[in-house]
């Protein structure tokens, strides 16, 4: 019987050494592989971020452009119309996203909504006061029309002096109304529009 003998490395041996830098190298590259991965992951996803932003910035600089071009059309027919008396309720809106709810953003002193309120203020004290709108309130409808954007509002809001124009209005305080179910804050206010 012929006797083989195997020969083990030991610990402190040249060979052991090299076997073990060699394994903390692939176990290295493993690491930096998969680090790697991750971080195209990242990039990928912040590519996306970049390019919804892209998007969103061009949504929002074509909705000022259409804003644009509607007030200097106006502008342009306010001469053929000097005969009549042109006017609103006096109040400002304002819509912080593209899709989001048209608010009044100030009711302007002087202005017809403005004096329903002080006429109303002074009124004797009543157990139904009927409501007025106030600033942050959502305006889904004028005249019956759903108001999607803030660009066609002030159009329906505007019409000769002493016309009447009909608003719905939501009493909310979430961001857009629209998504929740808040019917039951709603109410219809029609407004003489007048002259400031």
């Amino acid at each position: 019987m012929a006797l083989v003998q195997t020969h083990q490395a030991s610990p402190n041996s040249e060979e052991h050494r090299a076997a073990a830098a060699k394994e903390d190298q692939k176990a290295e590259l493993e690491e930096s592989t998969l680090q790697n991965a991750v971080l195209i992951q990242k990039i990928g996803s912040l590519e996306k971020k970049l390019q919804t932003a892209q998007n969103d910035s061009a949504l929002w600089q074509e909705h000022a452009a259409i804003n644009a071009r509607t007030h200097f059309a106006t502008l342009a027919l306010l001469p053929q119309v000097a005969t009549f008396a042109f006017c609103g309720i006096g109040i400002q809106m304002v819509q912080h996203a593209v899709r989001g709810a048209v608010k009044i953003k100030c009711i302007v002193p002087g202005g017809a909504l403005h004096q329903a309120q002080q006429l109303l203020s002074l009124a004797p004290p009543s157990a139904d006061p009927p409501l007025l709108p106030q600033e942050g309130d959502v305006i889904l409808a004028i005249d019956g029309k759903a108001i999607e954007n803030v660009t066609t509002a002030p159009r329906l809001v505007m019409g000769p002096a002493n016309s009447q124009v009909s608003l719905l209005i939501a009493r909310s305080s979430s961001l857009d109304c629209r998504a929740s179910d808040s019917t039951s804050a709603s109410f219809t206010v029609t407004v003489t529009r007048r002259p400031k």
